[in-house]
């Protein structure tokens, strides 16, 4: 019995520890799971997608692998189609923020278009600025096509965000967000806060 209580005690403890240190006990999910580590998505010619995002962006390549090879059954799995040919991947990262990484495909049979934004499948990726101003017309004269002009939210949970769209040469639309004070949704002190590149900066870079 007297063990019994101890490790009661203990457990209480650590709930307080956690309550006290802003961490939160982890819920149910995979074990070892630890976060995002990386978004992957298909490009039309990799060499172009690469420039864009260091010259423009100010990506780094980490690495990259050239022809991958796959049979009849792993593409069956992968629902690739058979005529497809993975030519080259590459691992790029921001320094501070999820890695991304690009595939460039030979496939005689896929469709070049892309989706509608309201199809299934599509997608866009956000990256985060300290001076949306600089960072717009920086982009500008690099030539990129911006989808209207900054919208700064000032109500609703992402009251405080203020983002923008542009396009890449090929066309996929990246997001340009900034909300140096936070957003509105966090005054709620929910469990939970999405995370964010401002607050995870890599020192001395």
């Amino acid at each position: 019995m007297k063990n019994k209580s101890l490790k009661t005690i203990a457990a209480i403890v650590a709930i307080i520890s956690l309550s006290l240190t802003g961490i939160k006990p982890a819920s149910a999910q995979t074990p070892g799971l630890v976060g995002m580590d990386h978004v992957g998505f298909n490009v039309p010619n990799l060499d172009e997608a690469v420039k864009f995002f260091i010259d423009v962006l100010g990506f780094h390549k980490v690495y990259e692998e050239g022809k991958l090879p796959l049979n009849a059954d792993a593409k069956k799995a992968f629902n690739i189609r058979q005529s497809a040919e993975v030519m080259h991947i590459a691992m790029l990262t921001t320094g501070t923020g999820s890695n991304i990484e690009l595939f460039e495909y030979n496939s005689p049979e896929r469709d070049m278009k892309r989706p509608m934004n309201d199809d299934i499948g599509w997608y866009h990726i956000a990256v985060y600025t300290d001076n949306m101003d600089k960072s717009v017309a920086y982009l500008k004269a690099k030539g990129v096509e911006f989808i209207g002009a900054p919208i700064e939210h000032k109500t609703g949970p992402n009251g405080g965000l203020t983002g923008v769209y542009f396009k890449t040469p090929w066309g996929l639309q990246i997001e340009l967000v900034t909300y140096p004070r936070g957003m509105e949704y966090e005054k709620a002190h929910p469990r939970y806060k999405l995370w964010s590149p401002k607050n995870n900066r890599v020192k001395n870079q």
